[in-house]
């Protein structure tokens, strides 16, 4: 059993400095989270604290210490966190943000258009259309087997009917066997709708290779901004930045990700685009020169 007790003497700030420290943490939270102008709600602004403020925020990793590299100039430089605020590592190499992020994006390009990764694609996207026409065509057999199901139905009430008369109860069941068959037949016909795949392999590959050149683009658009973030982000495991073995030499650059194998194409279907997705997997590229 713990038994909780004040100790003052051990303080590491007096009251009054942590009162005011907490006061603050407080008006600042308030601050962010209060509607603005454009009527942005809390939601929102509590999303936007959570958000990484770039692209690769904690992922970037010193490769002498293995601490954290971070922003550590208006001009958007990563620098050993270590280094720059403790001088506990020597690593005292800098990257600018944007050319480290077009170095991602240029390993990523690379990988993403091998061979191998465009004809697993293809492989992928084919075995996820047939089991998409597998599964309609049975949702096809079932709602044909419940409608024969409820049109017997309805011709038997209809019988009793015609024999002995009507009920209320024989009305309201019909009724709603009624309303069934028609909800049966809408949901045949959106079954019978076609799947849109392209027939060729050179189709699929065209279509793969447009999906990875506007990876960047789908950055720079306010309305796919946020999801092209986390699908990228999620295929970063790590970014190694390490100083060069001669002095006036370019940092070297390790990245590691997430990239293969081709898992599936993404969700397929009337209205879907087949935009892939990519699991898990091991290292993405050696240590490299860079920037």
């Amino acid at each position: 059993m713990w038994i909780r007790c004040e100790v003052p003497a051990l303080r590491v700030v007096d009251a009054e400095l942590w009162v005011a420290a907490q006061e603050r943490l407080a008006a600042s939270r308030r601050a962010t989270l209060a509607p603005r102008q454009d009527r942005t709600s809390a939601g929102a602004a509590l999303a936007a604290l959570r958000r990484p403020p770039s692209l690769l925020s904690g992922l970037v990793r010193c490769g002498l210490c293995g601490g954290n590299y971070a922003v550590a100039a208006q001009e958007r430089r990563l620098r050993c966190t270590n280094n720059k605020e403790r001088g506990t590592c020597t690593n005292n190499r800098s990257v600018r943000e944007h050319d480290l992020e077009d170095r991602v994006f240029a390993a990523f390009r690379e990988r993403l258009l091998s061979v191998d990764m465009v004809e697993a694609f293809v492989a992928a996207y084919r075995a996820e259309a047939q089991e998409w026409l597998r599964r309609q065509n049975a949702e096809r057999r079932r709602l044909g087997a419940e409608q024969q199901t409820v049109v017997g139905r309805i011709r038997r009430i209809m019988d009793a009917i015609a024999a002995v008369g009507h009920s209320k109860a024989l009305l309201e069941e019909l009724a709603t066997l009624e309303a069934r068959q028609a909800q049966l037949e809408a949901d045949a016909q959106a079954a019978e709708r076609p799947l849109e795949v392209p027939d060729l392999d050179p189709d699929l590959t065209d279509l793969y290779r447009r999906r990875v050149e506007d990876l960047r683009s789908a950055l720079a658009d306010p309305e796919t901004t946020a999801a092209a973030r986390e699908a990228l982000r999620a295929l970063l495991v790590a970014i190694t930045i390490s100083p060069p073995p001669e002095p006036r030499g370019k940092v070297l650059v390790a990245l590691e990700g997430c990239l293969e194998p081709l898992s599936r194409a993404g969700q397929i279907g009337p209205g879907k685009t087949g935009i892939v997705s990519l699991v898990a997997a091991s290292g993405l590229e050696p240590l490299t020169p860079a920037l």
